[in-house]
């Protein structure tokens, strides 16, 4: 079938590809959004019961396995989510106080408030023309070598953008937060080095004791979306949700700056490329150095006023539970405490395991534990415990499904329930890393972004 060569990318778009990594170029406009439907979804959410695990849970999930975007013997499909699903029924994690968001409260974000969101980062060309080539499939095809679109697919990444509002909405406390601080979401301006006074253009920092605290979120929706470019498909994706629920946030009342984690094993070129020029929004990735899209470079650090709001560490194939320990300390954490972020996001993709097939990273399942609990420590000091991760890739079923529930048992505080890499080393599952070459790659980020 060949009606997928007219999707929206570079060549029929109009828009480029994206450049080279440190590439000059103009910022992306992005299209402003009416705010009507968001006010309609924000009343029907505070409407919608809260999941009934009392008291308040201290983190909400969502499972979408979005059936209506598949494609036969495809490594991206609903299997991914069903094992999830099945690992977190296993772990018993809602007696620890982890609650699935209700259904009701994710149909009041579903329409035009999905539809917006994407917005802030598609253009509405782009989601239309989207929506038409759905309506005129009658099969899954390619888009790419590896891309497919499917007769549901645009309506799946409406549904999936509304799982990700509802716990958006969740992460922030609730629809009646916009009326507990002053201020709005503006960059204080300067880059990503800017903030090391910790100023906000008015907002105070959300995790002072004037701030509400929110409770933590995973969305275990699909498909990955962090390669999506503002006008490419690309990299199984279709839509760029990450993106989209940085910019909400950015956009409620008293968000000044959020923080963007990606710890797939790929860079996440689109949403680099979203937030590229834009200083209230940190993007920090750590991935597999030359694997593709081959973006991703240590020398690209943003462009304009966004120069040093982008923070790539590209780690050597190979590089497993250490060297993620490593950047961790030397550059997560640190960059997380200048930047001060209002609500921090994750990408969470779990293809840097070491039983991944697309991959050649060696994280372990309970690498994952310690990146979720480290993911909430810096939510709990920094932003008052707002800290909403969403999947991304993970193509090892076995594997996605226990580091999901690692990451959860984490955020919980729960210990980890896996082995830890000296265990899976001594049993000769796992090669030395190559320490010296990810240190020397952790240092050129220091060094790049003054965090020494």
């Amino acid at each position: 079938m060949r009606a997928a060569r007219h999707l929206p990318c570079a060549h029929a778009s109009g828009a480029a590809a994206p450049p080279p990594a440190g590439a000059g170029q103009r910022a992306r406009r992005r299209p402003r959004c009416a705010p009507n439907a968001f006010v309609a979804a924000a009343a029907a959410a505070a409407a919608a019961p809260w999941p009934s695990q009392q008291p308040q849970p201290r983190l909400v999930y969502v499972l979408d396995e979005a059936p209506g975007h598949a494609k036969d013997a495809h490594p991206e499909g609903p299997q991914r989510v069903r094992a999830i699903a099945a690992a977190l029924a296993a772990a018993g994690l809602e007696a620890h106080g982890a609650a699935p968001l209700g259904a009701a409260a994710a149909a009041a974000w579903r329409g035009a408030a999905a539809r917006e969101a994407l917005q802030r980062v598609h253009p509405p060309q782009y989601l239309e023309r989207l929506e038409s080539i759905c309506r005129g499939l009658e099969a899954p095809t390619l888009v790419d070598e590896s891309t497919y679109i499917a007769p549901g697919s645009f309506l799946a990444g409406l549904e999936a953008m509304a799982a990700v509002l509802a716990c958006l909405d969740a992460v922030m406390g609730g629809p009646d937060r916009a009326g507990d601080e002053s201020g709005g979401g503006q960059s204080s301006g300067g880059g990503g080095q800017s903030s090391s006074d910790g100023q906000r253009s008015g907002a105070p920092n959300a995790g002072s004791e004037g701030g509400r605290r929110g409770c933590a979120g995973f969305c275990v929706v699909r498909p990955p979306g962090h390669h999506v470019t503002p006008s490419r498909p690309m990299g199984f994706g279709l839509l760029n949700l990450v993106a989209a629920a940085a910019a909400t946030a950015k956009a409620r009342p008293g968000v000044a700056r959020v923080m963007v984690l990606d710890f797939d094993v790929h860079h996440g070129n689109g949403s680099e490329a979203a937030f590229e020029a834009d200083a209230s929004v940190l993007y920090l990735s750590l991935h597999q150095q030359g694997l593709w899209p081959y973006t991703g470079k240590a020398a690209f650090v943003g462009i304009g006023e966004g120069a040093g709001a982008t923070i790539n560490v590209p780690l050597p194939g190979g590089a497993g539970d250490a060297a993620a320990r490593l950047a961790w300390g030397a550059v997560v954490a640190p960059a997380a405490r200048r930047f001060k972020p209002d609500v921090l996001i994750v990408s969470a993709g779990y293809d840097a395991h070491w039983r991944d097939p697309l991959a050649a990273l060696q994280l372990c399942s309970s690498s994952f534990h310690w990146m979720g609990a480290g993911a909430r420590a810096l939510a709990d000091e920094l932003c008052g415990g707002r800290v909403l991760l969403v999947l991304e890739g993970g193509y090892h079923l076995e594997s996605l499904g226990e580091s999901v529930a690692e990451t959860l048992r984490g955020v919980l505080g729960l210990p980890p329930a896996t082995p830890p890499p000296e265990e899976l080393a001594a049993a000769r599952l796992l090669q030395p890393e190559p320490m010296a070459r990810a240190q020397r790659a952790v240092e050129d980020a220091v060094r790049r972004h003054r965090l020494g």
